[in-house]
Order: C-alpha cells, then structure tokens, then sequence
C-alpha cells in the first residue's frame, strides 16, 4: 500500500512538471508570435549626438573643442555585417541630428553605427558591408581637427512596438543611445614631482626640462581597427622650465592613434638640463620611455591589461625626481584611463529600407 502511494504521488509530480513545461512552451510560443506580427509594423528612428569629455587635471591644455565637438556623422543602419542604408549629416544642434531618420520594419537583428568627424563623410554612402564601413581615417590627430569617434549599439524592440503607419509619431519613434569612444589615444606628461634631497638645495643645484617629445605617433588608423601606418613621427614641444622643489604643472599632450606595434611603440623623450650653482654649462640629460611598456619594466609602469598605446585612452605620465648632490634620478609612472565615452541616441525616417 504504501509503494503505490509512493508511485501516485511520483505520477503526480511528473504531471504538473509536464504542464509547466507546456505552460512555458505556450508562453514562449505566445511571445514569438507577437513579435512576427510586429513584422508588418513600422518604426522611425531618430538620431541624437551626446558628447561629455572626461575631467582631468586643471592643467589640461584647453582642447575641449577638439576632443568633444561633433562637426559631421555618418550614421549606417545594420543587420549583422551587412548596411542597409547610410546617411550623413552636418545639421547637428546641441547634439541632435536635424536632418536625419531611418524607417524600418521592426524586427530583430538589427544595429546603428555611427562615425563621427571622419574628413570626407560621403565617402562612406556606398559602403554596403561592415568591412567598407572600416575605412583608414586620415584626420590628423595633432591637427586642429575635431578628433574621429566610433561605436555601435543594437536595436532592441520591445514586444508590441511600431504601428502601421509611416509617419514619426510618439507610438513608432524608437530612441537608440550609441557610445562612442574616442578612435586615437590621448598620451599627456602632466607634472614633475621634483624632491631636493637632505643637504640638497636649489641654488646649488637647479634642473630645467628642456624639451619633450614622443616619437612612432600614429597619424593614421581604420575606424574600427588599428592601421601599420604613418608611425615614424615625432611630436612634442621645446621649453625653458625651471623645475622647482614640489609639483611642477607640465600639461604637454599629443594624440596617437592606437600603435601596439612592439618593434616601434610610442616613446617619451625628456631633456633637462643640470646646472651647478654659478654654472653657464650644466650637464644635458636625456631620457627615453616607452608609453605603457607591457614587461614590467621599473622604469616605467604600465597597466598591466592594456600594453602600448589603445584607441580610447588616456595615458597620464607623472615624472618623479629626486635631485642629490651628485646625481638626479627620475622614476616615470604611467595612469591609463578610459579617456572618453560620448553618446549618440538614435530614434529610428526619411529613409525607406526594403525588406
């Protein structure tokens, strides 16, 4: 007697397990259908452009415009690799794209991707594969140019979105928030941190940071990859800066486009002069770091995650230097940074995608 009661009650659990399964099955199958009806349904997006620069040190040279403007976009609705239709703007006010919309049937599958402050945005309106898409961008990262920004976001909509009609009305307008980071790279020595050692004072021995370069700066790259080109330039500045005890504000920035390239990676040079109390001719020093060095080198720290120099960050280089009777010794440390993350919203009309 009691193994059958066992037995029932096993059968019972097994039964409602089973109409579980089949309650799931027929929500699943529910919500599936209601998508496929969307199939026939409309929807319109919109586009908007957001830019926020990431703060750093009050010393930061003033080139906010540079780095945040948005002069131009080429926005490019997507299924998976493949561009189904392109457009290109100028029109953008506080951020929103005036002359710009998609029309499309809601469906799955779907993505925007948007190119920023490219040189030639028509170049890109016969692009028909995500591949076209990923030209060599040739604006020149240390020109006065607005700097060329990148990202996707897919197109997610909900269950019972669009409607019939074709016009841009609240119940069809879909609104799509794209990040786009920053295709070059920011690299900036910021300070030198000069310590005169005990029995050391300025006036016996002072130092002056002559000149700073950087040298295998990127001037090209693709929009979405990095480009082996054009690494065989120097940027930087020449100065007189003399470099008392405490924090010296330096703030000589350059921009590189990525170059993780380790038979010629981005390098610091830095020349200062040593001067004896009384001396006309000090001793010249001269010495040379690699931006972000991936062995562990103890002259230079770098993040261990991201080696060389990556699109999309900030790389901060502080001097430390510790001044003494008879020699000057400098430890360099690097901070990486996720330098910039704008936002394009996009709404999905104007142009007609065919199914």
């Amino acid at each position: 007697m009691k193994l059958k009661n066992i037995l029932s009650i096993i059968c019972c659990l097994v039964a409602m397990a089973s109409c579980s399964m089949e309650d799931d099955t027929m929500m699943n199958d529910t919500s599936k259908e209601l998508l496929n009806r969307n199939s026939d349904r409309e929807a319109v997006l919109s586009i908007n452009l957001s830019s926020s620069a990431l703060l750093t040190k009050a010393t930061e040279p003033a080139n906010g415009d540079k780095e945040t403007k948005l002069e131009n976009c080429v926005l490019a609705l997507m299924e998976g690799n493949d561009v189904l239709a392109v457009r290109t703007s100028s029109d953008i006010t506080d951020g929103k794209v005036n002359d710009v919309t998609f029309l499309t049937k809601v469906r799955s599958g779907l993505s925007v991707i948007a190119i920023v402050n490219v040189a030639n945005p028509a170049d890109y309106l016969s692009a028909t594969t995500r591949t076209a898409l990923n030209k060599v961008v040739t604006v020149d990262p240390n020109s006065t140019a607005s700097l060329v920004k990148q990202g996707e976001e897919a197109v997610n909509f909900p269950v019972g979105f669009g409607s019939a009609s074709t016009a841009l009305t609240a119940e069809n307008t879909m609104p799509v928030v794209i990040k786009v980071a920053q295709v070059a790279a920011k690299i900036q020595l910021s300070e030198f941190n000069v310590t005169y050692a005990t029995g050391t004072i300025q006036k016996e021995k002072s130092v002056t940071l002559t000149s700073v370069s950087f040298e295998n700066i990127n001037k090209k790259s693709n929009v979405f990859t990095e480009a082996t080109l054009d690494k065989d330039n120097t940027q930087g500045a020449t100065m007189t800066k003399a470099l008392a005890a405490g924090t010296n504000e330096i703030g000589t920035t350059v921009y590189s486009y990525a170059n993780t390239n380790a038979a010629s990676p981005v390098k610091m040079t830095l020349t200062f002069r040593i001067d004896d109390e009384g001396s006309m001719q000090g001793e010249t020093v001269t010495k040379t770091y690699m931006i972000n060095k991936s062995n562990g080198s103890t002259s230079f720290e770098g993040s261990g995650s991201d080696n060389y120099v990556n699109a999309g960050y900030l790389y901060r280089i502080k001097v430390n230097m510790t001044v003494n009777t008879h020699a000057v010794d400098t430890d360099v440390v690097c901070y990486t940074q996720d330098w910039e993350h704008n936002e394009v919203s996009v709404d999905m009309s104007e142009v007609r995608v065919n199914n």
